[in-house]
């Protein structure tokens, strides 16, 4: 914190850069524990009740860091008693925490909150502090309860203890490592339970009225739970149950603790041990109103949410209309993240009470039972599709569904209900169909209600179906067309994950989905079990897996512009960047690591240097603009339809020219015979006309479960693939000086073939007997970085017998034939002096190697003064070839920041931006060369879509890019690229003219290092 501020303005300050995500919670956490500048009690003070109004507007999230964030400046200077500020901000915290994993289970917030709050514990018994020991008491069992019970009484403990594992898994793999050491494993629900006993049976002995009350329903909940996880003396347990409702009866006062008189009076209603109210005032003696403005709008919806979950239980139709009212009318002043935690059951509930359905929830569940369910109208059929599901009739439900949707009678205002219900009856009827072993129906089902239930921003639910999708795969692996059917609809789910509200944990289960659908068991049988795959199967894996949002925003490209809160972070991030006068690396620090490792919001420096928090600032700017690009697409089923009528087989060997082999990669993972573990696997398809194969590579050396491995030291977090170390090592060898071998026997051993497609001696013969010429390879994750052309069959390199290109997406096969005929020429652009404010130096030769390469073909390059930023963005959309020669910089904290250094001028300062490019329509662009650092580098996320320089050129429509994939030398810089625009001003084609510039250039510039930096990717 900067000490020459306001201690106030320090202090909320650094809280609002943590909620900004510019500085890391834990890392605040220290430096409020170690500053020793003085704090006013009043600014903690201030922090903690701020959080409480959080708290209380249901940003739960936000008001748990800013109370941990006023614990933490609080005991350093005061400590832990009850007269310190950390004594209320330790509350909130509870408080908040225990709010916050009724939404998003966190075993790591869990435990941090079970140790405050027996830090609370330990000081009250201490003094004697009776009344609120009571309170902490009781918070202490309910933590320990918390992945079990949800406040609407009825929610299954078993699902929601599996949901918890879920995402615990989700957790560990998307934090640090610093996240997993904190990390303590979720207890067994027994265990769990027997923990929170003992705090909640000393709450009942040491309390009285309402806190007893509400000891006892905490209890009796307790007890419930036991039974539901299959604890012994189960008979026992219920007694103890039904006494401890009793009990606290007399007790109850609605006007201190709504929510328990909620539980205890409606637990003895639904179990036939008091009258049904008759009435919302009978149900709450409290206005939902009343209790928003004493306890806060969050409260008053919890258990708005909890009565309307127990009403639909009971069919309780008339209460049911009654709550709804009450909660709309108290939502509306609330914010939209507590409508999306209630859309569940606020929509549900609206399914009994539609306009026009005439129906009771009686004769709709005995209609449902008795089968008697057709001749309704269309609002009553959506009525009937819910009590369907009720009893977890979904394929009976989607049958009401869909007569409903496809009737013209049906209210408009209603088809919104009717799809949202949809969601819930196709994950039921995958059950149904599951358990009947119709798996193919199941996964369909599953994919359609995920993508569903991701559009309503319910990701939980989405998730689980994913889950399902692989459950039912893998018992039914064997049955033909069952994978394509699994990837296809994970796929679907993954083609609306711009709508998550948690896009890192929703990215990583697709992640985890994709490559479980990739395993296979390699041994005797493998053969077999890969030919039950089918080729056609793994095609769609391939396609779904590898690059889907990049593969669709390329598809149809069109210029796409900075919205308006993307243009607002980019405002703060060169802000940040100014401040530091361009002296740090941001822009320039290379990190071979890094640039192969996942693009994840797991990456995040602490943020409390200016270099760190513009890093962050980066980061944050750089996800914005992703998600912005995907939002200016068209609508994600359309985008999916259209991406997968482009899936199929025929249409890709339709598309492969008689001389080209594409060889696709994919990064996952199988099991060698009797061995369970997983071992890290390289999955390849093998395309040409007439020629199908998919073999699968196992590297015994990778024992990994799920393919990633985390790096993380007390500035920085990263999520790497293990073959990410191998490729770093192979460039760091291939870069050296080979002194008299053309490269270094340390590098060679790195390129040999085999390790990445097996033996390829007889398929290189046979292929080129059959003319064939080319090798398109698509690569995954960090293969994107190999130099495929380099590597060596029988001896030699791959390039000695074929043109080698990759592809992005096979988005680019789509160019072959639908690109617009071009009717520009040649743009050759150089800047010497570009970079030099940014501490680069001046480079004539950039210069002078745009004019040796426009020499040779007859063209006027755009050089010195006239090489703007402004000119050349100008310039590129009319042309047919681009070459530009200029500093650039990799940027591997930001992908789509990744630039090129052109002349400054007075309206910028040189840099074109990846997400410049964007901006442009290249669609008549045939070729963008890059005489630039590493244009051939760019970064990816866990689902392989790509940030960069490359891939802007060709998301804004550009056919192929031509770049380097490491730094090169000037000089075979200059032959290459001169040798490329010669050959295509000859009329040659594409690759060819690629090719004839390899070659010539290696014939002069021998070593790997000069002539094996350059890389072909694209359309040909």
């Amino acid at each position: 914190m900067d000490n020459q501020l306001d201690p106030f303005v320090r202090l909320f300050t650094l809280v609002r850069d943590v909620l900004d995500g510019t500085v890391r919670e834990d890392a605040a956490a220290v430096q409020l524990r170690e500053d020793t500048s003085s704090l006013p009690r009043e600014a903690v003070v201030a922090l903690s009740v701020n959080a409480t109004e959080f708290s209380k507007r249901g940003a739960f999230r936000h008001a748990s860091v800013m109370a941990g964030l006023a614990m933490a400046a609080g005991e350093s200077r005061w400590g832990r008693t009850r007269s310190s500020p950390w004594w209320l901000a330790a509350s909130i915290y509870v408080d908040a925490v225990l709010d916050l994993l009724e939404q998003e289970p966190d075993t790591m917030l869990q435990s941090a909150a079970c140790d405050v709050v027996d830090l609370q514990i330990a000081e009250l018994r201490s003094e004697g502090a009776t009344e609120e020991l009571v309170d902490v008491l009781n918070m202490a069992g309910w933590l320990r309860m918390t992945p079990y019970v949800h406040d609407d009484a009825v929610s299954d403990a078993v699902d929601r203890h599996r949901s918890w594992l879920e995402r615990e898994r989700r957790a560990e793999g998307t934090g640090t490592l610093l996240d997993a050491r904190r990390r303590r494993p979720v207890e067994s629900p027994l265990q769990a339970i027997e923990q929170a006993l003992p705090y909640l049976d000393e709450a009942i002995r040491s309390s009285s009225g309402y806190r007893k009350a509400a000891a006892l329903r905490a209890r009796a909940c307790a007890c419930k739970l036991l039974v539901d996880f299959g604890a012994p003396d189960q008979d026992a347990l219920l007694r103890v149950q039904t006494e401890c409702v009793l009990a606290a009866l007399p007790l109850l006062d609605p006007e201190r603790d709504a929510m328990t008189h909620l539980h205890v009076t409606t637990a003895l209603w639904l179990n036939g041990l008091r009258q049904a109210p008759g009435s919302l005032t009978e149900l709450l003696p409290v206005p939902l109103g009343e209790i928003a403005r004493r306890f806060g709008i969050a409260f008053a919806l919890r258990v708005g949410n909890a009565a309307l979950s127990i009403c639909m239980r009971a069919g309780a139709q008339q209460l049911v209309r009654e709550l709804k009212q009450a909660i709309d009318a108290v939502r509306s002043a609330g914010p939209q993240r507590i409508a999306k935690n209630l859309a569940p059951s606020r929509s549900r509930a609206e399914l009994h009470i539609l306009p026009g359905d005439t129906l009771s929830c009686f004769d709709a569940d005995r209609a449902i039972q008795s089968g008697k369910s057709r001749d309704h109208s269309p609002v009553s059929r959506l009525h009937l599709a819910a009590h369907a599901c009720d009893h977890g009739q979904g394929i009976h439900a989607m049958e009401l569904i869909e007569q409903s949707q496809g009737d013209a009678s049906l209210p408009s205002d209603v088809y919104a209900t009717a799809f949202r219900l949809k969601a819930w009856a196709g994950e039921l009827a995958g059950d149904q169909h599951r358990v009947a072993g119709r798996s193919v129906e199941a996964i369909q089902h599953y994919g359609a209600a995920g993508w569903r239930y991701l559009f309503h921003g319910l990701d939980e639910q989405a998730v689980d179906c994913v889950a399902r999708v692989v459950g039912t795969y893998q018992r039914a692996a064997k049955r033909p067309g069952v994978l394509g059917w699994a990837a296809h609809s994970v796929g679907a789910v993954a083609a609306w994950l711009s709508y998550a509200q948690d896009r890192k944990s929703v990215e990583f289960a697709l992640y985890q989905a994709y490559q479980e659908l990739s395993r296979v068991r390699l041994g005797t049988r493998a053969a077999k079990k890969r030919r039950a795959m089918g080729f056609a199967d793994m095609l769609t894996l391939h396609r779904v897996a590898k690059g889907m949002e990049s593969d669709v925003i390329a598809a149809s490209p069109s210029p796409r512009e900075l919205t308006d809160t993307t243009r607002e972070r980019l405002e703060k991030a060169v802000a940040a960047q100014h401040k530091l006068g361009y002296a740090a690396g941001n822009e320039n620090d290379f990190d071979l690591l890094r640039s192969l490792s996942y693009l994840s919001e797991a990456e995040r420096g602490e943020g409390l240097t200016a270099e760190a928090e513009a890093a962050n600032l980066w980061r944050g700017f750089d996800r914005q603009f992703n998600d912005s690009l995907v939002a200016q697409s068209d609508d994600p089923a359309t985008c999916f339809l259209r991406f997968t009528e482009r899936a199929g087989q025929a249409h890709l060997e339709r598309q492969l020219p008689d001389s080209t082999v594409l060889l696709s990669l994919l990064a996952g993972t199988a099991v060698r015979g009797g061995n369970r573990n997983r071992h890290v696997a390289l999955h390849t398809m093998r395309v040409a006309r007439g020629e199908l194969l998919a073999p699968v590579r196992t590297f015994s050396y990778l024992d990994s479960q799920l393919a990633l491995m985390g790096a993380d030291d007390r500035h920085d977090s990263l999520t790497l693939h293990p073959f990410a170390t191998d490729i770093a090592q192979m460039i760091e060898e291939l870069v050296k000086y080979p002194g008299w071998d053309e490269v270094t026997p340390t590098a060679l051993a790195f390129l040999d073939a085999t390790t990445y497609f097996g033996d390829l001696t007889d398929a290189v013969a046979s292929w080129r007997e059959a003319g064939r010429t080319h090798l398109c390879v698509w690569p995954h994750g960090p293969l994107h970085r190999i130099p495929f052309h380099l590597l060596h069959v029988d001896g030699r390199p791959l390039a000695d017998e074929f043109v080698v290109t990759t592809v992005q997406g096979l988005h680019s096969l789509e160019r072959l034939s639908s690109a617009p005929p071009p009717d520009g020429g040649h743009l050759i652009a150089a800047s010497a002096c570009g970079g030099v404010a940014f501490r680069m130096h001046d480079e004539p030769r950039l210069e002078a190697h745009a004019y040796e390469v426009a020499e040779a073909i007859g063209a006027t390059p755009l050089i010195g003064a006239r090489a703007t930023r402004e000119a050349l963005l100008e310039r590129m959309p009319s042309a047919r070839f681009v070459h530009i020669a200029a500093h650039g910089s990799r940027n591997d904290i930001a992908g789509w920041r990744q630039c090129l250094y052109m002349t400054p001028s007075e309206q910028s300062d040189g840099r074109i931006f990846a997400h410049d490019i964007l901006e442009l329509d290249l669609r008549g662009v045939e070729m963008v060369t890059l005489s630039a650092c590493e244009t051939s580098s760019f970064r990816f996320d866990l689902l392989d879509n790509q940030r960069g320089l490359a891939p802007a050129f060709l998301m804004a429509g550009a056919a192929a890019v031509v770049g380097c994939l490491w730094q090169v030398h000037r000089d075979p810089a200059t032959f290459f690229f001169r040798e490329l625009h010669n050959a295509l001003r000859g009329g040659s084609p594409k690759i060819e003219a690629f090719r004839t510039a390899q070659h010539n250039t290696r014939q002069c510039y021998p070593e790997y290092r000069h002539w094996g930096a350059f890389t072909y990717l694209g359309a040909w």
